[in-house]
């Protein structure tokens, strides 16, 4: 069996699934999911990273006020999780020092990493300790991000592609309970 694995936009998953030429696709949630089949997969919680040096970093859990006089890295206005952050800042009357955007929480981390300033990123994006020099620490209140499995709507649910379902949603730390 060969498996092509590839890193895309989530809008262009969305696409490469609903016109079948992939069986499979994960994506983030702002993904148009007409014309594919769609289903929650995991919902991890946001969690704040920030240079291994930072004052921040003795910290045990960062709150919205912890981040009113720092230099934020923000995800896209238009991403559903900075939406929510958003509303979670307003409610503490906390107003970041948005400092760049971008859709990725990847090039977040990244800049923290450079010292460039910090962010909340969804913790799959610095698994297994990829990105060196940043520390990550849980950001209260809980906002989660969620991340969706994609199939074409008339793909064939062949046993294969049934088992590697199965095997996704067993993972350990895959799905997360929202709080």
């Amino acid at each position: 069996m060969r498996i092509s694995y590839q890193v895309r936009t989530s809008n262009v998953v969305r696409d490469l699934v609903a016109s079948a030429s992939f069986d499979i696709g994960l994506a983030a949630d702002e993904v148009d999911t007409s014309g594919v089949l769609h289903s929650v997969f995991n919902t991890p919680r946001a969690v704040c990273v920030m240079p291994k040096y930072h004052r921040l970093t003795a910290k045990t859990v960062i709150t919205p006020t912890d981040l009113g006089d720092e230099a934020f890295l923000a995800l896209s206005p238009e991403d559903r999780v900075r939406v929510a952050m958003n509303k979670v800042f307003a409610a503490d009357g906390v107003r970041p020092r948005i400092l760049i955007e971008t859709p990725y929480g990847l090039t977040i981390a990244i800049l923290a990493a450079k010292g460039m300033g910090i962010g909340l990123v969804n913790p799959s994006v610095i698994t297994d300790r990829m990105i060196a020099g940043i520390i990550a620490i849980p950001f209260e209140p809980a906002v989660h991000f969620r991340e969706l499995i994609l199939r074409p709507p008339n793909g064939i649910n062949s046993a294969l592609i049934t088992d590697f379902m199965a095997e996704l949603y067993a993972a350990p730390n895959v799905l997360s309970t929202e709080e």
